[in-house]
Order: structure tokens, then sequence, then C-alpha cells
């Protein structure tokens, strides 16, 4: 979560994520937009401290994939809700801004 306020994630089950760059989406008929996605785990959301985070990368430093890994073996699979934020090109002019 690099530039964001919700710390050190505590493990991919619990954080939240986002696409990052943007993609062009076209479908059958050629007609484009451009999206971003968010997704948003349904386990909630839990992040670590400083002193939290250190003492667990010291001894794991794998142990997100561990948790995801382990969490689907035991049958607990995690889900997000999965967001698309839509931009159609015609619409790239209507903002004060760069989208």
């Amino acid at each position: 979560h690099l530039f964001s306020d919700e710390g050190i994630p505590a493990n991919y089950r619990q954080m939240r994520g986002s696409s990052v760059h943007s993609f062009k989406w076209v479908n059958e008929y050629g007609n484009t937009v451009y999206v971003k996605l968010r997704w948003v785990p349904k386990q909630g959301v839990k992040n670590l401290s400083m002193e939290e985070a250190s003492g667990i990368q010291a001894n794991d430093f794998n142990h997100a994939s561990r948790d995801l890994f382990d969490s689907i073996e035991n049958g607990d699979y995690p889900e997000w809700d999965l967001y698309v934020q839509v931009l159609n090109p015609a619409d790239m002019d209507d903002f004060d801004f760069d989208p």
C-alpha cells in the first residue's frame, strides 16, 4: 500500500487493492471504455502496526502468501467485492483535471 493511509496489510485476505493502472476494455462491437478496478475484502480490512510488522516479517517474510494458501487449504475461501470505475473516452474533456 504505497502512498496509502491504510498501513501495512496483515494479509492478502484482508487487504484492499486496486489496479493502479487504467485499462481499455473493448466489447464485441468495438466500443471502448477506460476502467480502473478496486477490490474490497468481504472479510474486512486488517492492518499491522509497525511493531507487529517488524516482528512478523523478521520471522516469515512470506506470511501473507502463507496465510492465503493456508486459508484456502482449510476450506476458508476469501472473497472480495470488485468495483469498476468506467470512463467513456467521449467524456474525457468534461473534466477540469486530467483523469
